[in-house]
C-alpha cells in the first residue's frame, strides 16, 4: 500500500524507458495513467483484453515485479526526472530587469534552433547594449523581416504564458518566486491605469525597487512591457504630448490620444482653470463612455497640464497659444485691473523661465479683443466678465471729491481715493480727472457739475490734440525700393550695411536710420544675425500694394469677393480633420475663378478674429507641423481639384500677426467657359454670390456661362 502511495502522483510516461513500446501503448488504452495505476492492474483482466497475447501479460507480469523489488531506484529515478528547476537558480544580482532577461535567455535556450535562440535575445538587446530590429535581424539570420517579425511574436506568446503561469512543466523549470512577485506587484499597481508616462514607471522602479540610473535599462524596461503586456505607443499621430505613453489595456489603447487632444485643446481654450467635472464632461462628449478615474489619472501625468485646489485643471502658462491668452490668465489670477506694462512684465517673466520669446504692449493686441475692457485711456485693462467695471475709478474719484468737498489737487483727491482702494495708481487717477473734471489755474480740480458753484474760478483751456501725419509719400517708394532690390539679390537676402550703401544715394530722406525701421517690418523681412553682422531677408515674393492692403479688406468683413475660413482641414465641431471642411475651401476658390475673383482667408473667423493656423497644423505629420507642411498639403489638395492651368490665377501667401499664420489665397477670375468641379462623384459649378458660395443647376450654369462671354 504504501508503494502505491508513493508512486501515485507518478506518470508512466516517466518509466517509458523501461516500458516495451506495444506494451505502453496497450496500457494507455486501458486509461492506465500513473506507475500506481499500473501496479494495481489485475493480470487476469489485462489477459482477458482484447488484442493482449502471452507475450504482453509476461512483460507486464516482470515489469510490476522490477519496480517492487527495486522501488528505492524506480523512485529517484522519476524523481529526478520530474524535478522542476527555479531560475534564476540563485539569486545573485538584486537588479530584477537583469533577472528577467536571465530567465528570457534560459527560456530561449530550449528552442529547438540556435538562431530563433539569437533573433529574441539580439531583438530585446539581452546581454548587449544595442537592440536589432527586424530588417537587421533578417539580414543577419538570412530571413526576411516579416520572417523575424513572425519568429519574435511566436516566442513572445511562449514567454508570456511562462511568466503568467511560473513554471513548465514540459521544461522542468520555474521562475523564482521572489522575481514573480516583482512581476505580479507591478501588473497590480498599473492595471486600472489604462495609459501610463514612461518617466513615470521609471520613477516608480527606482523608488520601490532600489533601482538607480534607470534610463540605463531601456532594453530591459520594454523586453519588461511586452511580457506583461504594456504597449508603447511609438509615434503618436497627435503632439499633444513630449511624454512617452504606454497603454496597459489593448482594449483603451486608441482612446487615450484622443482624450489628450480633447483636453489640451479644450485646455487652451478656456485659458485659465477649469474643475474637474466640466473636463470630464467635455471629453465624454467625443469619446463617449469612459471611467472617469482612468481620464483623470492619465490627465494627471502629462506634463503638458497641472492640476491645483480641489482637482482644477489648467493648460501650463508656456502653451497657451497667444499673447492675449496669457494676458487672460494673468488678469484672471490677479483677480482686478492690471496696468498694461504690468500685465507684459507678468507674461515676460513666464516667457523667459522657458526661452520663449518677449512681447511688448502692441504684442497683446487686448483693444481688438472682446474678452478684455479697459478703463478709458488709463493704460488699466480689466476682464470683461469681471465684476469690476471700467467706471469703478470714476466713481472712486467723484466720491473723493465729493467728501473733500471742496476743489482739490491732485494728491489730495488721490490720497482720498486711496482710502477707499489702496492700490490704485496715481497715473490712473491723473488720465480720468481730465475726462471728469475741470482744472483750474492754480491746479486744482472740480467736477464739471460744480461749474456754477463755484463761479469766480478760473478754468484752464483744455489743448486741441495733434492729428499725426500719414506717413510720407517717400516711405512707400523707400520700402517699394527695398523690396525690388532684394528681389534681384541671391536668395533675395543682403547683408543691412550694404543695402543701405547701395540705396540711401536715392533720396536724401533714405538715411540709415530709416533703412532699419524698415528691416523691422516682419510682413516684409526676416532679420538674421550672422556673428555681430545682421542680414535681411525678403519674405517670399511680395507685392508691396498687397500687403499694405490685406488688413484693409479683413477689416471690411466678409462680402461677394472676401471669405473667411477659420481652418482648410481641422473640424472645430468634431475636432478632428473632416473632408468636407477642406471641400469648402475648394468650393470658394472655385466659386471666385468663375465669378470676379476675390480673396480667401483661411485662420480667421468669421467675427475678423485671426485664430491662426495652429489646428491645421497638428493634423499633419509632425514634420510638416509648419507652414511648408500647410503649403504642400495646400498644394496638393488644389491639384488634385483643378487643372494645372489654374494656378497662374492664385497667388497664396502665409502672414503672420502677434505670433498667429493666417492664410490669404487672392484668386483671379477665369475667363471662358469658368471651373467645374467634382465631388463624390458629382460635378459642380459655383459662382459667388453676395457673401457666400452658391451651387448652379445645369440649366443655370449654361445660362451664367453664356452671359458672361457677351
Amino acid at each position: 500500500m504504501s508503494l502505491n502511495i508513493k508512486f501515485s502522483d507518478y506518470s508512466i510516461d516517466h518509466i517509458k524507458d523501461y516500458v516495451d513500446n506495444k506494451l505502453f501503448l496497450k496500457l494507455k488504452r486501458l486509461d492506465v495513467d500513473t506507475i500506481k495505476d499500473l501496479l494495481e492492474l489485475d493480470v487476469d483482466f489485462f489477459k482477458n483484453q482484447r488484442g493482449v497475447g502471452e507475450n504482453a501479460v509476461n512483460l507486464l507480469i516482470q515489469l510490476k515485479e522490477y519496480i517492487v523489488k527495486n522501488e528505492d531506484r524506480v523512485l529517484k529515478y522519476v524523481q529526478d526526472k520530474t524535478k522542476i528547476i527555479s531560475i534564476p537558480r540563485e539569486v545573485f544580482d538584486s537588479n530584477f530587469l537583469h533577472q528577467i532577461s536571465s530567465v528570457v535567455s534560459t527560456y530561449c535556450s530550449f528552442f529547438k534552433k540556435t538562431e530563433h535562440q539569437s533573433v529574441v535575445e539580439k531583438y530585446y538587446g539581452i546581454s548587449e547594449n544595442k537592440k536589432l530590429d527586424y530588417k537587421d535581424l533578417g539580414a543577419l539570420f538570412n530571413y526576411s523581416a516579416e520572417r523575424v517579425r513572425q519568429l519574435r511574436k511566436k516566442y513572445l506568446k511562449e514567454i508570456q504564458i511562462f511568466f503568467e503561469n511560473g513554471v513548465d512543466e514540459k521544461k522542468k523549470i520555474r521562475i523564482n518566486e521572489s522575481l514573480q512577485n516583482i512581476i505580479l506587484t507591478i501588473k497590480e499597481e498599473f492595471k486600472d491605469k489604462g495609459c501610463i508616462v514612461l518617466d513615470d514607471f521609471k520613477k516608480y522602479v527606482k523608488l520601490n525597487f532600489n533601482l538607480v540610473n534607470v534610463d540605463k535599462y531601456n532594453n530591459e524596461f520594454y523586453l519588461l512591457f511586452d511580457i506583461i503586456g504594456f504597449t508603447p505607443y511609438g509615434k503618436l499621430e497627435t503632439s499633444f504630448t513630449e511624454s512617452s505613453l504606454l497603454s496597459t489595456d489593448l482594449n483603451t489603447h486608441k482612446t487615450f490620444p484622443k482624450i489628450g487632444q480633447i483636453a489640451i485643446d479644450f485646455l487652451k481654450n478656456k485659458c485659465i482653470d477649469i474643475s474637474e467635472e466640466e473636463l470630464i464632461i467635455k471629453i465624454k462628449k467625443s469619446i463617449g463612455v469612459f471611467e472617469n478615474y482612468q481620464i483623470i489619472n492619465f490627465l494627471k501625468r502629462l506634463p503638458e497640464i497641472e492640476m491645483f485646489d480641489k482637482n482644477r485643471f489648467q493648460i501650463k502658462f508656456h502653451l497657451l497659444s497667444r499673447a492675449s491668452d496669457k494676458a487672460y490668465r494673468v488678469l484672471s489670477l490677479k483677480g482686478e485691473e492690471m496696468y498694461i506694462d504690468d500685465i507684459v512684465n507678468e507674461i515676460n517673466k513666464e516667457q523667459s523661465n522657458h526661452n520663449l520669446k518677449l512681447y511688448n504692449r502692441e504684442s497683446l493686441t487686448l483693444p481688438g479683443d472682446k474678452r478684455f475692457k479697459s478703463f478709458g485711456k488709463t493704460g488699466f485693462w480689466t476682464l470683461k466678465d469681471d465684476v469690476k467695471s471700467t467706471e469703478i475709478i470714476e466713481k472712486l474719484i467723484i466720491n473723493a471729491l465729493y467728501r473733500l468737498d471742496k476743489p482739490s489737487s491732485l494728491k489730495q483727491i488721490v490720497n482720498e481715493v486711496k482710502k477707499d482702494r489702496a492700490n490704485v495708481k496715481e497715473s490712473s487717477v491723473h488720465i480720468l480727472l481730465s475726462k471728469i473734471c475741470l482744472k483750474t489755474l492754480d491746479n486744482n480740480y472740480i467736477l464739471k457739475d460744480w461749474i456754477s458753484k463755484y463761479p469766480k474760478l478760473e478754468i484752464k483751456e483744455k489743448r486741441n490734440k495733434i492729428k499725426k501725419p500719414n506717413p510720407p509719400a517717400y516711405r512707400k517708394k523707400q520700402l517699394e525700393d527695398l523690396v525690388t532690390y532684394l528681389e534681384k539679390k541671391e536668395e533675395n537676402k543682403e547683408y543691412a550695411s550694404k543695402i543701405i550703401k547701395d540705396l540711401e544715394f536715392l533720396d536724401e530722406k533714405y538715411t540709415s536710420q530709416s533703412f532699419y525701421k524698415l528691416f523691422e517690418n516682419e510682413n516684409y523681412f526676416q532679420k538674421i544675425m550672422e556673428n555681430k553682422s545682421l542680414i535681411v531677408k525678403l519674405k517670399g515674393e511680395i507685392k508691396v500694394f498687397e500687403d499694405q492692403d490685406v488688413y484693409e479688406i479683413i477689416n471690411q468683413g466678409e462680402n461677394s469677393s472676401c471669405e473667411f475660413k477659420e481652418t482648410l482641414r481641422f473640424c472645430l465641431k468634431e475636432q478632428k480633420k473632416m473632408d468636407y471642411v477642406e471641400e469648402g475651401v475648394l468650393k470658394t476658390i472655385a466659386a471666385f475663378l468663375n465669378t470676379s475673383g476675390g480673396d480667401l482667408f483661411i485662420g480667421i473667423n468669421d467675427g475678423k478674429e485671426i485664430m491662426g493656423l495652429d489646428k491645421d497644423y497638428q493634423t499633419f505629420k509632425e514634420k510638416d507641423q509648419n507652414r511648408d507642411g500647410f503649403n504642400k498639403h495646400l498644394d496638393n489638395l488644389i491639384g488634385k481639384t483643378f487643372t494645372n492651368s489654374i494656378y497662374p490665377l492664385l497667388n497664396i501667401k502665409i502672414y503672420e500677426k502677434d505670433s498667429l499664420d493666417f492664410c490669404r489665397i487672392n484668386v483671379k477670375p477665369k475667363l471662358g467657359d469658368g471651373i467645374f468641379v467634382i465631388f463624390k462623384g458629382v460635378e459642380h459649378f459655383f459662382i459667388r454670390r453676395t457673401g457666400s458660395t452658391k451651387s448652379l443647376t445645369k440649366k443655370e450654369t449654361i445660362d451664367y456661362i453664356n452671359n458672361r462671354k457677351i
